[in-house]
């Protein structure tokens, strides 16, 4: 917790001649934005126990999320089963436990409730947290659904210029203007800091002014060939698999193959115009398909999206 904690802070932090970052003085004053699940085991629902725990004392009030309740890990892992089946056309052939099945009424009532949810979530914020200084840590479509309704509102520069906010997790798949990311930051009145990372990661990496990711130190990259698995050398820029080793598990093995299609630049021979020294990744990234080597990995930013199907799935048994 300490060190997302850290992480967290290192952010939104400025380099060599860059405009000054956002200030981050105050942090246990400002209510933290999730949508989300509040409970879970994944790293975003952790750092949601890290800021009660450390910033803000144990109050539950400063964090508001789009779920108050757990994230069941018995669904996010049938998640991952759910769309590795259904990628293979297969979904017929699933066994489903006694445990998944008890889920199925809760599945039915929290999707039915899902639109209300939304709409409270989004009026909430609205109402309760319009003009301040707040931290949201989330995805790109819950921060353009909520620029969306401010416009609709009439509401502009929703909230206080020195928010941090994050985000992460690209599109995901849906379409938006080719405009969205500067509209969305001008509608809600902040600058939108963008980051990659994933749920087996302690720290996600920042985006420089540029738009490429740099990687910490603390976290070594393999770009890989997707059907050989070779490792491409560690010099150069090099296109292929992602494959990572954090340094920072403790209690867990740190290597994660991903499902990611990555180009990065490990050396000096192609410096990030931003000055930032060491390797980089560039901002165009893809998840491979099933066909080319993909797996079934749920978790991050495509959690929601995966869960959502899942219990769709369920709900009309």
């Amino acid at each position: 917790m300490p060190l997302a904690l850290r992480g967290w802070h290192q952010n939104f932090a400025a380099f060599g001649a860059e405009p000054e970052r956002l200030p981050q003085h105050g942090l246990g004053s400002l209510p933290m934005i999730f949508p989300g699940y509040r409970h879970g085991a994944l790293s975003a629902n952790r750092l949601l126990d890290a800021f009660t725990e450390t910033l803000y004392d144990g109050n539950e009030d400063m964090i508001l999320t789009l779920h108050r309740e757990r994230l069941s890990a018995d669904l996010v892992s049938f998640s991952g089963r759910f769309a590795s089946a259904q990628a293979r056309g297969e979904l017929g052939r699933q066994q489903l436990s006694p445990t998944l099945l008890a889920m199925v009424e809760t599945a039915r009532q929290r999707q039915a409730d899902a639109p209300r949810r939304m709409r409270e979530f989004i009026a909430t914020i609205v109402d309760r947290l319009r003009g301040q200084r707040v931290m949201f840590f989330g995805y790109w479509s819950m921060l353009v659904d909520l620029a969306t309704e401010c416009r609709n509102l009439g509401v502009r520069r929703l909230f206080h210029p020195q928010s941090l906010v994050w985000c992460s997790g690209g599109t995901k798949g849906k379409v938006f203007p080719p405009d969205f990311k500067q509209s969305t930051a001008d509608t809600l009145g902040v600058r939108i800091q963008e980051g990659y990372g994933m749920s087996e990661t302690v720290t996600t990496q920042p985006g420089c002014p540029v738009g490429n990711y740099h990687l910490a130190p603390y976290l070594i990259a393999y770009v890989l060939d997707p059907q050989t698995g070779r490792p491409s050398p560690r010099a150069g820029t090099h296109t292929g698999r992602l494959g990572v080793m954090d340094l920072l598990a403790m209690t867990y093995w740190g290597g994660i193959l991903t499902g990611d299609e990555v180009t990065i630049s490990f050396g000096d021979d192609a410096p990030c115009a931003c000055g930032r020294k060491g390797p980089y990744m560039h901002p165009e990234i893809r998840r491979y398909r099933e066909q080319e080597g993909g797996d079934d990995k749920i978790a991050c930013a495509g959690a929601p999206q995966a869960l959502d199907r899942a219990l769709n799935f369920l709900k009309d048994l």
